[in-house]
């Protein structure tokens, strides 16, 4: 009877203690409703800059013609950047590309500027490189208690200086339009925002893979901690995320096509839920990607022997060296 009695004590306090660090998660992400808000988020005190070689010159490329089913589609998307003050119409540029029109999982439409045909040939490319993924593994060694949070629009939450923004001009059937912000296609954007992340996290217990964070922690405690001083950081800098894509609190979690438990990282048996090439909507941010797949698939090689891993995502790298490997999807 006392070993039952000591039993259900201990099995009560249990519960006790769930429902304690399941309020207090509650709170940290109440502190910190700005950053869930459905508006976009602006990145303070930071503009970002395409660097265009001085001997290059302009390049201007007529607009597409668009497919009758997709013209309304277009026109709805091109008036919600226009609202947001993403893109501003202007009346001449002498750079201008075509708009390549992709579906995202959700079926929204998201509108790049084909700028391989423009300006991605005349950059000053910058090569900032993203995390080497057999560090990563060592980062999260230990880990038993996890947070993902996805940046909305990513990039999109950068404002471009002023002397950058006729770079990203697009020519459209409604006219011309340069971006604000930092667009997707141009070719140094996954190089800069990786580097702004990173930077702005670079003090706090925080994995930064592109609009990717992860955060994990030895307990609840040291989770809910960490996750309070990276919710905290991306407040004060303005920063947004996008709830639905968000999850909090894991003892197990999906991240960049790999499972993370607190036995260690396995590969994802549910492909479907993985990030897709297309969804990438250029080359160069494709070839990060695929690089940083090759360095966890040699390190899951060395731990787990996942040899079939390895070999297929070589002979994806190998792809974008071939001649004509597309740059916007």
């Amino acid at each position: 009877m006392e070993t039952a009695d000591r039993d259900a004590r201990q099995l009560r306090g249990m519960e006790s203690e769930h429902v304690g660090t399941a309020s207090v998660h509650k709170e940290v992400l109440e502190k910190y409703a700005e950053v869930f808000s459905e508006e976009l988020g602006t990145l303070k005190d930071i503009k970002a800059s395409i660097i265009v070689k001085p001997e290059v010159l302009p390049k201007f490329c007529k607009h597409r013609p668009l497919p009758f089913a997709m013209k309304d589609r277009v026109e709805k998307e091109l008036k919600r950047l226009e609202e947001a003050n993403i893109i501003s119409p202007v009346k001449h540029s002498e750079w201008a590309a075509p708009i390549v029109p992709v579906e995202k999982r959700d079926k929204s439409l998201r509108l790049c500027g084909d700028y391989k045909v423009s300006v991605n040939q005349a950059l000053e490319t910058d090569t900032y490189p993203l995390p080497r993924l057999e560090e990563l593994l060592a980062t999260l060694s230990g880990g038993k208690i996890f947070s993902k949070i996805d940046l909305a629009a990513a990039y999109q939450q950068v404002l471009l200086d002023d002397d950058s923004k006729k770079y990203t001009t697009i020519n459209t059937h409604r006219g011309l339009f340069v971006y604000n912000r930092l667009p997707f296609g141009v070719s140094s954007a996954p190089s800069i925002f990786q580097r702004i992340m990173e930077n702005l996290m670079k003090d706090l217990p925080v994995v930064v893979f592109l609009d990717d964070l992860l955060i994990m922690g030895r307990s609840e405690k040291e989770h809910l901690y960490n996750l309070q001083k990276v919710l905290q950081r991306l407040q004060e800098n303005g920063l947004r995320v996008k709830r639905s894509k968000c999850e909090f609190n894991k003892t197990q979690v999906e991240y960049l096509g790999h499972i993370l438990d607190e036995q260690g990282i396995h590969p994802s048996k549910d492909k479907s839920e993985s990030r897709t090439l297309t969804q990438y909507t250029d080359a160069m941010e494709i070839s990060f990607e695929l690089e940083s797949l090759l360095d966890l698939s040699q390190a899951l090689w060395n731990h787990r022997q996942n040899g079939l891993r390895v070999k297929r995502a070589q002979s994806l790298k190998e792809l974008l060296t071939l001649p004509g490997s597309p740059q916007c999807f």
